[in-house]
């Protein structure tokens, strides 16, 4: 019978021997994650603000980013690749309508939490 056991020596032997690609996926990583994620940004304060001025439009956006943000990931990622195919594209669309609704939803709060009497000074 075949011992398949890896040790630590296994590890640091494979991570030697690949070290470029492994810094070359930490980087592609990293920039997936930075674009998903800033232009969540980008998009989710803005309309957190325009939320926080018209309430019929605050309660359809927080309800559409309330359901992007509960369907399971593994369902959501199938649902992209079969629309945007296997890529780099389909986790950064993932990771902007995951993001999308906390950014939203604590810029709309915040907005909607300053003082008016702050709001009326700096008028």
């Amino acid at each position: 019978m075949e011992d398949n056991h890896l040790t630590i020596v296994d590890l640091l032997d494979y991570m030697g021997r690949n070290i470029g690609l492994l810094w070359e996926y930490l980087l592609q990583h990293i920039s997936m994650v930075l674009t998903g994620v800033g232009l969540a940004f980008v998009v989710g304060v803005p309309l957190g603000v325009l939320c926080a001025r018209n309430e019929i439009l605050a309660r359809i956006v927080l309800t559409i980013t309330k359901v992007l943000q509960v369907l399971p990931s593994l369902a959501m990622l199938v649902l992209l690749m079969l629309w945007l195919g296997l890529g780099s594209d389909t986790v950064i669309v993932g990771l902007f309508l995951y993001s999308l609704n906390p950014i939203v939803r604590n810029t709309y709060v915040g907005m909607k939490q300053v003082n008016p009497s702050y709001v009326e000074a700096g008028q």
